[in-house]
């Protein structure tokens, strides 16, 4: 009589409370590109000789680490061209490395894409929506600042959030699929064409924001994590160096990949 009462107990319980399917894992890197070493890196504003922010980059100090990736044989790439290397498996530079700018000051128009024409070389800038042409801390580039870049054709922008919140964890889904969409929508608009690409403010995610970075249409999300970028967990978790913190390392790290 027990048995049976738990075993209906049961029954209730799984019918009330079913078993939820488990998640389907995240987009994974291509097992053809898990041989090669490519490295993301990562600046912020780049200022004319005196930091206001630890995290600043003068431009006497730029031009010495791009130097260096120069001087290492090193090939700086589209997030295009990386991204679909990471996806399928397609060809890529040995040494590539993809240049990063996060938060949209103005000093990346002022300082930053004098040096980019100089060198001829591609970027990507991360933007936080819902501050372009606005002060904050600092200035931030106008929309048509940022058009007038990617004319160049080495200059491309996509989200970082909409209002750059301090910590995506923390976020309730709503909240979080805003960030995510609006930052999306907001670029296509003033910009055209697709903005697939993705980078966490802050560098704080765990899984439930991947899933939303997905969730919301990202092809790419980049992280703050160190190392190669086809070391990364899946394409919603890629890894990228912090030039602040990681500058010399992340050259030699890449340039020793090519020897293998």
């Amino acid at each position: 009589m027990r048995a049976r009462t738990l075993y209906f107990a049961v029954c209730i319980l799984q019918f009330a409370f079913p078993a939820r399917a488990a998640a389907p894992p995240l987009p994974a890197v291509h097992a053809k590109a898990r041989s090669h070493y490519s490295s993301v890196l990562m600046w912020h504003d780049v200022v004319p000789k005196t930091k206001e922010v630890w995290f600043d980059t003068t431009a006497a100090e730029l031009e010495e680490q791009l130097q260096h990736i120069k001087r290492r044989g090193l090939t700086p790439v589209t997030l295009d061209r990386l991204a679909d290397h990471l996806e399928t498996g397609a060809s890529i530079p040995k040494g590539a490395v993809v240049l990063t700018f996060d938060d949209n000051t103005t000093g990346l128009y002022s300082h930053l894409f004098p040096i980019l024409k100089r060198y001829r070389w591609p970027a990507v800038l991360f933007v936080h929506t819902g501050y372009v042409g606005v002060k904050t801390g600092k200035d931030h580039c106008t929309w048509e600042q940022l058009r007038e870049m990617e004319r160049s054709g080495l200059v491309k922008a996509y989200p970082h959030t909409v209002t750059h919140p301090a910590d995506l964890r923390l976020m309730k889904d709503a909240a979080l699929e805003k960030e995510m969409v609006q930052g999306r929508r907001s670029m296509e608009k003033h910009l055209g064409g697709p903005r697939r690409y993705f980078s966490y403010s802050n560098g704080f995610y765990d899984e439930r924001v991947a899933r939303a970075a997905l969730k919301a249409g990202y092809r790419l999300a980049i992280t703050e994590d160190w190392g190669a970028a086809q070391r990364s967990p899946n394409l919603m978790m890629v890894r990228r160096y912090s030039m602040h913190k990681r500058a010399k390392q992340a050259v030699e790290d890449t340039a020793r990949a090519m020897k293998r």
